[in-house]
């Protein structure tokens, strides 16, 4: 099985350097009010890693953690107030590290909004994720207790759905797997996907139409694919309106393929 990739991360200042080199389990955005305070931001995006994968490469001397409510500890750099992680002690072998303090993309993104109920309602949800009332810890305690990630390519359709919504599924090595829905959107006149990894997209439901830069055009029915290579202008002309259409891709750097 392939290696997780190593990810750096470090404190605002610097001084507080670390790598996580084993998965991220749940990510997840955060709105209890704690969260909110102690980032001063409508939430807090996590992710969970075992305490044993993360190596402290400076600065851990300068951490400093404060007892948030009972059973929690939240830590953060002592010159810079940077919030590094958070930890419950019912979840020894955990940390809760924050997002925005990894240097590199953790190429999984947050799939839920947890503790909803006190989200700040300044800031509408609207990105068509998960809503839950309970905590982030209680999905890293699921993912513990069940860890073969799973779960089904039509879970969680929004009602509505303004903009095309991609969900990633999972990240392996150089490969990550998203699960894209669309209701009748399509690329801009003027805009052009350009990527830098090779796309697999196959369509499993619903009706498309790929157009290719120079006016060739594919279209997809359900159970049909395209391999797309890395810097291949293409767009998306059409998506039927009657209809969601549901999209697996798999993007892969070219040198790992």
């Amino acid at each position: 099985m392939a290696e997780s990739p190593t990810i750096q991360g470090r404190c605002l200042c610097g001084d507080v350097r670390f790598e996580v080199c084993g998965p991220l389990l749940p990510l997840g955005y955060c709105h209890c009010k704690s969260c909110q305070r102690a980032s001063g931001s409508a939430f807090a995006a996590n992710a969970a890693v075992r305490t044993s994968d993360v190596i402290w490469r400076g600065g851990q001397e300068q951490i400093t953690e404060y007892a948030s409510s009972p059973g929690k500890r939240r830590a953060f750099c002592s010159r810079c107030g940077s919030p590094v992680y958070a930890c419950v002690e019912r979840q020894p072998d955990w940390l809760s590290i924050r997002l925005g303090s990894l240097d590199d993309d953790p190429c999984v993104r947050p799939g839920a909004h947890f503790n909803v109920a006190e989200r700040a309602h300044w800031y509408p949800l609207t990105d068509g994720l998960p809503q839950h009332s309970g905590d982030h810890a209680d999905a890293v305690e699921a993912s513990a207790e069940n860890p073969l990630p799973h779960g089904n390519l039509g879970d969680a359709f929004p009602a509505e759905l303004p903009e095309e919504l991609a969900t990633d599924l999972a990240s392996i090595a150089h490969t990550r797997i998203e699960r894209i829905i669309s209701r009748g959107h399509r690329s801009a006149t003027d805009f052009w996907y350009d990527q830098d990894e090779d796309e697999f997209v196959l369509l499993v439901r619903g009706a498309a139409r790929l157009e290719l830069e120079g006016g060739d055009e594919l279209a997809l029915g359900p159970g049909d694919w395209v391999h797309i290579p890395a810097h291949v202008r293409h767009r998306v002309a059409w998506t039927d309106t009657e209809q969601d259409t549901l999209w697996l891709a798999v993007f892969a750097s070219p040198t790992h393929r």
